[in-house]
């Protein structure tokens, strides 16, 4: 993979990040003062953000930098709407809330199989 193949998939990985918690370029500074010009163009893969930068995006998603690669080089596994739909769930995972941990088994488990 080169260089500008990886910016771009790390763009659409931000991306989906960014849209699965229901944001706008605009929150990220507004809520983590990171400038949406520079964000945009990283979303975008017109920038390269150096590991620095994508530490602290990943604090702005809470998620670890293992996670932002997840699925970068099998990026057709799933759709956009899939991996949204899988870091949503992922989220609820991370949080350990048991409410919702059972919320979520129960509509597995009743819902869908």
């Amino acid at each position: 993979m080169d260089i500008e193949e990886l910016q771009k998939k790390i763009g659409e990985r931000l991306k989906n990040l960014r849209m699965s918690r229901g944001l706008k370029q605009e929150d990220i500074e507004e809520k983590w003062n990171f400038p949406y010009r520079h964000y945009g163009k990283i979303e975008r893969g017109k920038h390269l953000p150096n590991i620095s930068t994508l530490n602290r995006l990943c604090e702005i998603f809470n998620i670890s930098l293992s996670d932002l690669f997840l699925d970068i080089e099998d990026k057709e596994l799933f759709t956009g709407k899939q991996q949204a739909l899988l870091m949503k769930i992922l989220d609820i995972l991370k949080r350990n809330d048991e409410l919702q941990l059972d919320k979520l088994e129960l509509f597995i488990d009743r819902i869908l199989c």
